[in-house]
C-alpha cells in the first residue's frame, strides 16, 4: 500500500473506499499490507468520527484499528495509552471529499494514503474549533533494538526525508550533528495551532525577484514544511498583505490578484549561516502554484504569525531533517 509522506499532518490515513464498490474493491482500499493473508480488515476504535480540513475542504475522518507494517520489521506499533506493544494501531479513513483533495483520489488510478509525520498535537487547542487529538503516527510508532538480553523499543526523535533519492530514515536519536547549520523550529501552538507544524522564522522573502520589505510588519513571517502539498500557500492575510504590497507593479487592472511565478526566500541558522530556497514555474511547471488558503489555525485577536506553506516544489529540491526532540531542522 502506497502512502505519500506528509510533514503537514499528524495521522495515517487511508483513502475512501466507496460505499457500493463492492466487497473486493473495499478490502484492497482497506487494508495497508496485502502480502498474501498478512492483512487484517479495519475493526472500529474507541475514537469517534470527527470532523477535518484538509487543504480547503472539509470533511469526516473515521477513526479505526488496523494491522500495519513497513519493510523494516525494526518498526513496530505500540499502544498509544499502555505503550505496550501491539499489533494494531489508530488511523483514519477519509470520506470521498477529503479523499479527493489530500491523496490524489480524483487523478490517480489508486488514491494514495497520508502518512503523517507531525508528531506532538496541542492539547490546549481550542476544543470549540478542534476535536479532541487522536494518537499521531509518531506517538504509536517505535524502533525495536536488539538489547543484550531482549528487545528494546525507543521512541522515534528524529527524521530526514531525502526527496533527491526518494529516501525516509526515522532515528531514536539526533539526526542533525551540525547544529550551525540548523533553523530553531517555531512554535504555533502557543497562537491557537491544533499541531505542531514544523515552522523556521523567515528571514527575507521575494516574489518574481523582487524583495517583500518587513518594514511595518509587526508579526513574523513562518515557513512551513508541507511534503503534502504541491505548491507554495499563503494563509488568507499574508496573501492580502502580499498583494496589496504588490499591487503598484501591476500592468493591468488592480483589482485582479498578481499571478506569481517565482519565490524565494531565506530563513537563518542558528550559526549564523543562512538557508535560501527557489522556486518557479519555469523550472517546476508542473507543481509551482502561489495561491491563498483560508486556515483557523490561530486564535483571534490579529498576533498569529504571516504563514508561507512550502510544498514539494521547494521540498523536492533537497533533503528535510526534523529533530521533534530539540526542536531543530534543515533543509540541505
Amino acid at each position: 500500500y502506497r502512502t505519500i509522506v506528509d510533514t503537514g499532518s499528524p495521522y495515517l490515513v487511508l483513502p475512501f473506499a466507496g460505499n457500493d464498490s463492492g466487497r473486493k474493491k473495499r478490502q484492497r482500499f482497506t487494508k495497508v499490507k496485502e502480502d498474501n493473508d498478512d492483512a487484517l480488515l479495519l475493526s472500529p476504535s474507541e475514537y469517534q468520527s470527527t470532523s477535518e480540513i484538509y487543504g480547503a475542504v472539509s470533511g469526516q475522518i473515521d477513526w479505526k484499528l488496523a494491522r500495519y507494517s513497513f519493510r523494516d520489521p525494526r518498526l513496530q506499533i505500540r499502544q498509544y495509552n499502555s505503550q505496550e506493544i501491539t499489533s494494531a494501531g489508530v488511523l483514519g479513513v477519509l470520506d470521498e471529499a477529503l479523499t479527493n483533495e489530500a491523496t490524489g483520489g480524483g487523478t490517480l488510478f489508486q488514491p494514495y494514503g497520508l502518512l503523517g509525520l507531525i508528531q506532538n498535537s496541542n492539547p490546549n487547542a481550542d476544543r470549540t474549533r478542534f476535536p479532541d487529538p487522536r494518537p499521531t503516527f509518531f506517538e504509536q510508532e517505535c524502533i525495536a533494538i536488539e538489547g543484550s538480553s531482549s528487545k528494546e523499543y525507543h521512541q522515534i526523535k528524529s527524521f530526514c526525508m531525502n526527496a533527491p533519492l526518494r529516501e525516509l530514515t526515522f532515528s531514536t536519536e539526533s539526526l542533525i550533528q551540525d547544529q550551525s547549520n540548523a533553523m530553531q523550529l517555531f512554535d504555533l501552538r502557543k497562537y491557537g495551532d491544533f499541531g505542531d507544524h514544523y515552522a523556521v522564522k523567515v528571514k527575507s522573502l521575494s516574489f518574481d525577484g523582487l524583495p517583500l520589505s518587513k518594514r511595518g510588519i509587526k508579526r513574523p513571517i513562518v515557513a512551513v514544511f508541507d511534503s503534502g502539498l504541491t505548491g507554495c500557500l499563503l494563509i488568507r492575510p499574508f496573501w492580502n498583505f502580499v498583494q496589496e504590497y504588490y499591487a503598484t507593479d501591476l500592468m493591468d487592472n488592480a483589482k485582479d490578484a498578481r499571478i506569481f511565478h517565482s519565490v524565494s526566500i531565506t530563513m537563518k541558522g542558528m550559526g549564523g549561516t543562512f538557508c535560501n530556497i527557489t522556486s518557479n514555474v519555469k523550472d517546476d511547471p508542473r507543481q509551482f502554484y502561489v495561491n491563498p488558503i483560508d486556515l483557523d489555525w490561530f486564535d483571534e485577536g490579529g498576533k498569529a504569525p504571516y504563514v508561507i506553506i512550502l510544498g514539494q516544489t521547494f521540498l523536492s529540491q533537497g533533503t528535510l531533517t526534523i529533530d521533534m526532540d530539540k526542536r531543530l531542522s534543515t533543509f540541505q
